[in-house]
Protein backbone atom coordinates (compact mmCIF):
# COMPACT_ATOMS: atom_id res chain seq x y z
CA UNK A 1 0.00 0.00 0.00
CA UNK A 2 3.11 2.22 0.63
CA UNK A 3 5.49 1.39 -2.71
CA UNK A 4 7.48 -0.67 -0.34
CA UNK A 5 9.50 -3.95 -0.06
CA UNK A 6 10.16 -6.37 2.58
CA UNK A 7 13.98 -7.01 3.72
CA UNK A 8 15.42 -8.83 6.32
CA UNK A 9 18.16 -7.60 8.70
CA UNK A 10 21.22 -7.34 6.80
CA UNK A 11 19.40 -5.74 4.00
CA UNK A 12 18.07 -2.95 5.86
CA UNK A 13 19.75 -0.20 5.20
CA UNK A 14 18.41 2.61 7.66
CA UNK A 15 15.25 3.90 5.86
CA UNK A 16 11.87 4.40 7.22
CA UNK A 17 10.88 0.91 7.81
CA UNK A 18 7.63 -0.70 8.99
CA UNK A 19 6.99 -3.46 11.16
CA UNK A 20 4.86 -5.99 12.96
CA UNK A 21 5.72 -6.66 15.95
CA UNK A 22 9.22 -6.59 17.20
CA UNK A 23 9.69 -10.63 17.86
CA UNK A 24 12.82 -11.43 15.43
CA UNK A 25 12.90 -8.08 14.00
CA UNK A 26 14.76 -6.24 17.94
CA UNK A 27 18.16 -5.64 16.09
CA UNK A 28 16.57 -3.35 12.92
CA UNK A 29 13.74 -2.04 14.78
CA UNK A 30 15.91 -0.54 17.65
CA UNK A 31 17.92 0.88 14.96
CA UNK A 32 14.74 2.69 12.90
CA UNK A 33 13.90 4.18 16.65
CA UNK A 34 17.33 5.38 16.97
CA UNK A 35 17.15 6.82 13.42
CA UNK A 36 13.63 8.27 14.06
CA UNK A 37 14.65 10.21 16.80
CA UNK A 38 18.12 11.66 15.73
CA UNK A 39 16.70 12.10 11.98
CA UNK A 40 13.53 13.38 10.29
CA UNK A 41 13.05 9.78 9.00
CA UNK A 42 10.03 7.60 10.23
CA UNK A 43 9.58 4.04 11.07
CA UNK A 44 6.16 2.72 11.52
CA UNK A 45 4.42 -0.01 14.08
CA UNK A 46 1.95 -1.62 12.93
CA UNK A 47 0.57 -4.31 15.63
CA UNK A 48 -3.79 -5.94 16.43
CA UNK A 49 -6.49 -3.30 17.25
CA UNK A 50 -6.25 -0.83 20.00
CA UNK A 51 -9.98 -2.64 20.64
CA UNK A 52 -11.03 -6.18 21.48
CA UNK A 53 -14.49 -5.34 18.98
CA UNK A 54 -11.81 -5.21 16.02
CA UNK A 55 -8.84 -7.94 17.35
CA UNK A 56 -8.19 -9.64 14.20
CA UNK A 57 -10.08 -7.49 11.60
CA UNK A 58 -8.24 -4.03 12.42
CA UNK A 59 -4.43 -3.34 13.04
CA UNK A 60 -2.99 -0.42 14.25
CA UNK A 61 -0.48 1.93 13.26
CA UNK A 62 1.97 3.74 15.43
CA UNK A 63 4.06 6.52 13.66
CA UNK A 64 7.69 6.99 15.56
CA UNK A 65 5.64 5.35 18.53
CA UNK A 66 4.49 1.64 18.89
CA UNK A 67 1.27 3.52 20.02
CA UNK A 68 -1.34 6.44 19.00
CA UNK A 69 -1.36 8.88 21.32
CA UNK A 70 -5.47 8.87 21.46
CA UNK A 71 -4.79 12.88 20.56
CA UNK A 72 -5.00 12.81 17.08
CA UNK A 73 -7.99 13.85 15.25
CA UNK A 74 -11.05 12.37 16.39
CA UNK A 75 -12.49 10.01 12.82
CA UNK A 76 -15.71 9.76 13.67
CA UNK A 77 -16.60 7.56 10.38
CA UNK A 78 -14.81 4.89 11.17
CA UNK A 79 -15.71 4.98 15.14
CA UNK A 80 -19.69 4.60 13.66
CA UNK A 81 -18.40 0.83 12.26
CA UNK A 82 -17.35 0.44 15.72
CA UNK A 83 -19.54 -0.93 18.50
CA UNK A 84 -18.04 0.02 21.51
CA UNK A 85 -20.34 0.75 24.09
CA UNK A 86 -18.82 3.33 26.13
CA UNK A 87 -19.57 2.94 29.55
CA UNK A 88 -20.06 5.61 32.24
CA UNK A 89 -17.31 6.17 34.72
CA UNK A 90 -17.67 3.51 37.62
CA UNK A 91 -17.97 5.15 41.12
CA UNK A 92 -16.71 1.99 42.85
CA UNK A 93 -15.07 -1.67 42.55
CA UNK A 94 -13.69 -4.06 44.60
CA UNK A 95 -10.55 -5.17 43.16
CA UNK A 96 -7.15 -3.78 41.25
CA UNK A 97 -6.55 -5.57 38.17
CA UNK A 98 -2.57 -5.90 37.29
CA UNK A 99 -2.34 -6.99 33.58
CA UNK A 100 1.67 -8.07 32.87
CA UNK A 101 2.61 -8.22 29.16
CA UNK A 102 4.93 -10.91 27.39
CA UNK A 103 8.80 -10.73 28.85
CA UNK A 104 10.06 -10.58 25.60
CA UNK A 105 8.18 -7.15 25.03
CA UNK A 106 9.04 -6.19 28.45
CA UNK A 107 12.68 -6.80 28.05
CA UNK A 108 13.26 -5.72 24.33
CA UNK A 109 10.54 -2.80 24.36
CA UNK A 110 9.83 -1.51 27.54
CA UNK A 111 13.63 -2.35 29.19
CA UNK A 112 12.17 -3.14 32.21
CA UNK A 113 12.23 -7.39 32.97
CA UNK A 114 8.72 -7.98 33.80
CA UNK A 115 9.08 -9.73 37.24
CA UNK A 116 10.72 -6.43 38.20
CA UNK A 117 7.61 -4.39 36.66
CA UNK A 118 5.15 -6.50 38.37
CA UNK A 119 7.17 -6.74 42.15
CA UNK A 120 7.32 -2.70 41.95
CA UNK A 121 3.95 -2.22 40.65
CA UNK A 122 2.10 -4.56 43.42
CA UNK A 123 4.05 -3.08 46.34
CA UNK A 124 3.79 0.57 45.13
CA UNK A 125 -0.01 -0.30 45.26
CA UNK A 126 -0.15 -2.19 48.34
CA UNK A 127 1.50 1.06 49.82
CA UNK A 128 -1.69 2.82 48.65
CA UNK A 129 -4.52 0.73 48.52
CA UNK A 130 -6.08 -2.01 50.58
CA UNK A 131 -8.33 -3.31 47.66
CA UNK A 132 -7.37 -6.78 46.55
CA UNK A 133 -4.66 -6.93 43.65
CA UNK A 134 -5.85 -9.19 40.71
CA UNK A 135 -2.35 -10.32 38.45
CA UNK A 136 -3.36 -11.28 35.19
CA UNK A 137 0.21 -12.90 34.37
CA UNK A 138 0.50 -13.01 30.52
CA UNK A 139 -0.30 -15.78 27.91
CA UNK A 140 -0.10 -16.44 24.26
CA UNK A 141 -4.03 -17.52 23.53
CA UNK A 142 -5.15 -14.07 23.01
CA UNK A 143 -8.93 -15.59 22.59
CA UNK A 144 -8.78 -16.53 25.74
CA UNK A 145 -7.21 -13.60 27.15
CA UNK A 146 -9.93 -10.99 25.95
CA UNK A 147 -12.43 -13.55 27.73
CA UNK A 148 -10.99 -13.77 31.18
CA UNK A 149 -10.20 -9.59 30.79
CA UNK A 150 -13.92 -9.41 30.45
CA UNK A 151 -14.45 -11.67 33.84
CA UNK A 152 -11.70 -9.47 35.87
CA UNK A 153 -13.17 -6.06 35.14
CA UNK A 154 -16.30 -7.11 36.45
CA UNK A 155 -15.96 -4.96 39.79
CA UNK A 156 -12.59 -3.61 39.30
CA UNK A 157 -11.88 -0.55 40.74
CA UNK A 158 -8.91 0.31 38.11
CA UNK A 159 -6.64 -1.37 35.76
CA UNK A 160 -2.57 -1.16 35.87
CA UNK A 161 -0.55 -1.76 32.65
CA UNK A 162 2.31 -0.93 31.14
CA UNK A 163 0.97 -0.50 27.67
CA UNK A 164 -1.33 -3.28 27.01
CA UNK A 165 -4.67 -3.00 25.07
CA UNK A 166 -6.42 -3.70 28.33
CA UNK A 167 -6.32 -0.12 29.26
CA UNK A 168 -8.22 0.94 26.37
CA UNK A 169 -10.76 -1.83 26.85
CA UNK A 170 -11.16 -0.99 30.51
CA UNK A 171 -12.02 2.38 29.91
CA UNK A 172 -14.48 1.87 27.46
CA UNK A 173 -15.74 -0.26 30.39
CA UNK A 174 -15.93 3.17 32.43
CA UNK A 175 -13.00 1.71 34.63
CA UNK A 176 -10.03 4.19 35.67
CA UNK A 177 -6.48 3.41 34.31
CA UNK A 178 -2.65 3.75 35.28
CA UNK A 179 -0.48 3.06 32.73
CA UNK A 180 3.46 2.82 32.97
CA UNK A 181 4.62 3.21 29.80
CA UNK A 182 3.85 4.82 26.74
CA UNK A 183 0.22 3.80 26.04
CA UNK A 184 -2.66 4.99 23.80
CA UNK A 185 -4.73 5.02 26.95
CA UNK A 186 -2.32 7.43 29.01
CA UNK A 187 -4.39 10.61 27.89
CA UNK A 188 -7.24 9.32 30.01
CA UNK A 189 -5.68 7.61 32.50
CA UNK A 190 -2.56 8.55 34.88
CA UNK A 191 0.92 7.35 35.69
CA UNK A 192 0.99 7.82 39.48
CA UNK A 193 0.19 4.53 40.82
CA UNK A 194 0.28 6.41 44.32
CA UNK A 195 -3.09 7.61 43.37
CA UNK A 196 -4.42 4.55 43.05
CA UNK A 197 -7.61 5.44 45.74
CA UNK A 198 -8.33 8.69 43.15
CA UNK A 199 -8.05 7.71 40.03
CA UNK A 200 -8.75 10.35 36.70
CA UNK A 201 -12.25 10.45 34.95
CA UNK A 202 -11.45 12.67 32.19
CA UNK A 203 -13.94 13.92 29.73
CA UNK A 204 -13.62 12.95 25.90
CA UNK A 205 -13.60 9.20 26.08
CA UNK A 206 -15.14 9.22 22.58
CA UNK A 207 -13.18 11.83 21.13
CA UNK A 208 -9.94 9.21 22.52
CA UNK A 209 -11.81 6.57 21.03
CA UNK A 210 -12.53 8.00 17.40
CA UNK A 211 -8.96 9.30 17.17
CA UNK A 212 -7.48 5.25 18.28
CA UNK A 213 -10.44 4.45 15.36
CA UNK A 214 -8.78 6.53 12.54
CA UNK A 215 -5.67 4.56 13.51
CA UNK A 216 -5.99 1.09 12.92
CA UNK A 217 -6.93 -0.22 9.21
CA UNK A 218 -8.11 -3.78 7.89
CA UNK A 219 -5.66 -5.44 6.08
CA UNK A 220 -7.52 -4.59 2.96
CA UNK A 221 -6.84 -0.90 3.42
CA UNK A 222 -3.20 -1.48 4.42
CA UNK A 223 -2.83 -3.43 1.04
CA UNK A 224 -4.67 -0.46 -0.98
CA UNK A 225 -3.22 2.45 0.39
CA UNK A 226 -5.88 4.25 2.25
CA UNK A 227 -4.01 3.29 5.31
CA UNK A 228 -1.01 5.39 3.75
CA UNK A 229 -3.15 7.81 2.39
CA UNK A 230 -4.34 8.69 5.97
CA UNK A 231 -1.35 8.56 8.35
CA UNK A 232 0.63 11.13 5.22
CA UNK A 233 -2.51 13.36 5.83
CA UNK A 234 -2.07 13.47 9.24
Amino acid sequence: GCGGRVVDGAAYDGRPAAFYGVVGLEAIWREAVCRAKREVGRYYYLDNAYFDATRGKHFRVGVNALQATGCERPDWQRFSRITLGIQPWRRDGRHVVVVEQSEHFMAVVAGWPAPAWREHVVQTLRQHTDRLIVVRHWQRDKAERVRTLREDLKDAWAVVTHTSAAANEALVAGIPVFVTGPSAAAVMGSSDLTAIEKPRRPDGRYDWAAALAGRQWTVEELRDGTAWKALNEA
